[in-house]
């Protein structure tokens, strides 16, 4: 999944900054709905394959893997959270906000340290993936609302609208 999403990011990124920088709020919006649908079209299904499959999926690799079913169905879902709210830290990155993406990013770093310590010990490789995956909703929160505050865009809504 986020090969797909970075691949993506990496093909709209250079139409975030120039259609921002023109002040063309309209192909703004175009380039971004576009690639909020396309990031769904590829992570839904995925995800959907993964919380149904894991299980089959990781003992591909072999059966001692089948253990780790959990771990993956939790990695799924930050990722498909990560999805849903749209490609917010590309957006703060190629609109001047790359300072906020930073902080963010070093903030939910700290929080995962954190809960690391705890959850890992504890809960091992699960542990670990709800750390991870509490990193990633926290880092793309707090990204879409930066991204709604300074851009006044509301990706959750973007694409439900005919803006």
């Amino acid at each position: 999944n986020s090969i797909f999403l970075i691949s993506i990011n990496k093909v709209v990124a250079p139409r975030f900054a120039k259609s921002y920088a023109s002040g063309n709020k309209a192909d703004f919006i175009d380039d971004l709905k576009l690639s909020i649908k396309l990031i769904l079209l590829v992570s839904v299904p995925l995800f959907l394959g993964i919380l149904f499959g894991a299980e089959f999926l990781l003992s591909l690799f072999g059966v001692q893997y089948i253990h780790g079913t959990a771990a993956l169905v939790i990695l799924a879902f930050g990722q498909l959270f990560s999805s849903v709210v749209g490609p917010v830290g590309m957006l703060l990155t190629m609109t001047g906000g790359e300072k906020y993406y930073r902080n963010y990013t070093l903030f939910s770093l700290c929080i995962s340290l954190v809960l690391g310590s705890f959850l890992i010990p504890i809960y091992g490789v699960e542990g670990a993936a709800f750390m991870f995956g509490i990193n990633l909703i926290l880092v793309n929160l707090l990204s879409w609302n930066k991204v709604r505050i300074l851009l006044e865009v509301n990706t959750l809504k973007l694409i439900w609208t005919k803006e």
